[in-house]
């Protein structure tokens, strides 16, 4: 059996197609997002969606009862299906997922920036723009203090840091130190 993160990745993708060509997108999203703040939310639902030691009839009869007159029809579709399949448990990572998509699709990149101080929207803005021309999308950024700098930014964009703090300088020397470079 394929591992969970995949399945629910493909599950995602092909939500978001149909979605697409079927004009609600919007609503999938918000149906979607809905879904998985429930589940964050509820440890009953979170433990009765990978828990399939009840009938199926039954479990199809409550997610009616929780999903069927509360979201669009394909995502009601889309739950009865999973079901179906004996997937459910895959739902809240389907959910992370479809989001995660959505934002690559859109062009929309995460980033974090740290700062010793607090940053004004046009430090921010100055610090985020190059990123956005670099990766063609629109950054969106989360800001957050860390006095452990000293002085400086850094900027995490997934796996990638850009480290322009003053404890990143001082690291970096030491590494060329270390390595006996001296910058000549």
């Amino acid at each position: 059996m394929k591992t969970a993160p995949g399945a629910a990745k493909r599950y995602a993708k092909a939500l978001y197609e149909l979605a697409q060509e079927r004009a609600v997108i919007d609503d999938v999203l918000a149906d979607m997002s809905a879904i998985e703040r429930l589940a964050a939310d509820s440890t009953s639902l979170a433990v009765f969606l990978g828990d399939y030691t009840l009938p199926r009839d039954a479990r199809l009869g409550i997610l009616a009862e929780l999903f069927e007159r509360r979201t669009c029809p394909l995502v009601w579709t889309f739950l009865q299906l999973i079901e179906t399949k004996r997937r459910s448990g895959l739902v809240p990572a389907v959910c992370a997922a479809l989001a995660a998509h959505h934002r690559r699709t859109a062009g929309i990149v995460d980033a974090v920036v740290e700062s010793v101080f607090p940053l004004t929207d046009a430090d921010v803005a100055s610090i985020v723009e190059p990123i956005g021309r670099k990766t063609g999308g629109h950054v969106e950024a989360q800001v957050r203090q860390n006095p452990g700098l000293l002085a400086g930014f850094i900027v995490r964009i997934s796996d990638v840091v850009y480290d322009c703090s003053a404890i990143g300088a001082l690291r970096a020397a030491r590494q060329m130190l270390a390595a006996g470079k001296t910058g000549d």
